[in-house]
């Protein structure tokens, strides 16, 4: 449960996994970008609505969504500045 939380350290990792990734893109690296997923947490929210979904928790399906739709503007907010 404490896994898919929206915390400072979700937040802090989402941003340094986009800025790898932007500077893979930028550069033409494919390391970084593949960097960049090992980084990101976004896949503890996705883990959260599929649980969710096995054990009836319509309260996780929630929060694994939200969480998730904030990660991924987060990236796009990130990767736009960049």
């Amino acid at each position: 449960d404490e896994t898919f939380h929206f915390t400072f350290d979700f937040v802090l990792t989402t941003a340094i996994a986009s800025t790898v990734c932007a500077v893979g893109l930028a550069t033409d690296q494919p390391i970084f970008v593949t960097a960049s997923m090992l980084l990101s947490p976004l896949m503890a929210p996705i883990m959260a609505q599929t649980l969710g979904t096995c054990v009836g928790d319509k309260r996780m399906v929630y929060k694994g969504c939200r969480n998730e739709c904030a990660g991924l503007l987060l990236c796009l907010l990130v990767g736009s500045l960049g």
